[in-house]
């Protein structure tokens, strides 16, 4: 089992080191973000536990407030879809399926090809602050919006371009750091 964890990290290093040659990154801020001229918005959320789609729900009421004009849609893991069906806040639920995905690879070509469509002027990337996805930012980055906002940690900062760092004040941080 240690050999395959050492594996692991080192595959993650060297396609880190990969990705990193070839996408170019334009370090944006928030002020860069015009509140009345957004009108479409994607989060993505591929984490399947319950417990961090609840802690990540305040997102989606808070990204209505702040940009009015916006319609809100999310890319969701299938095991959680449920939770969210009926949110007020989303318009338009994507579902992710890891294992049919992996399964059927042209399902998913299917689904980033529809949401690339939309022309999302920004994607939320809601990982989890204290260990942030690097398939979250790299779904994220394929949504091809101009403003991609994340968490530094993890891997998936290499595919956003708005950095925000995690609250280390915040219990729920604090109680992921061992």
């Amino acid at each position: 089992m240690k050999v395959l964890k050492t594996a692991e990290r080192f595959g993650k290093k060297f396609l880190t080191s990969l990705i990193k040659l070839f996408i170019k990154q334009d370090n944006l801020t928030t002020s860069d973000i015009d509140p009345t001229e957004v009108t479409r918005i994607i989060i993505v959320h591929l984490d399947r536990k319950i417990g961090n789609l609840i802690l990540s729900t305040p997102l989606f009421e808070a990204t209505n407030k702040v940009f009015v004009n916006a319609t809100i849609d999310i890319v969701i893991a299938s095991p959680v879809k449920v939770l969210i069906d009926s949110n007020p806040f989303i318009q338009n639920i994507y579902e992710f399926n890891h294992t049919g995905f992996i399964r059927n690879p042209f399902k998913l070509f299917s689904l980033l090809s529809a949401v690339r469509k939309n022309n999302y002027q920004i994607a939320i990337e809601s990982s989890n602050p204290s260990g942030t996805s690097f398939l979250n930012g790299f779904v994220t980055y394929l949504t091809k919006a101009k403003y991609r906002i994340g968490f530094i940690g993890g891997g998936g900062e290499l595919f956003t371009n708005i950095h925000n760092l995690p609250d280390k004040n915040d219990h729920y941080f604090l109680s992921k750091q061992k």
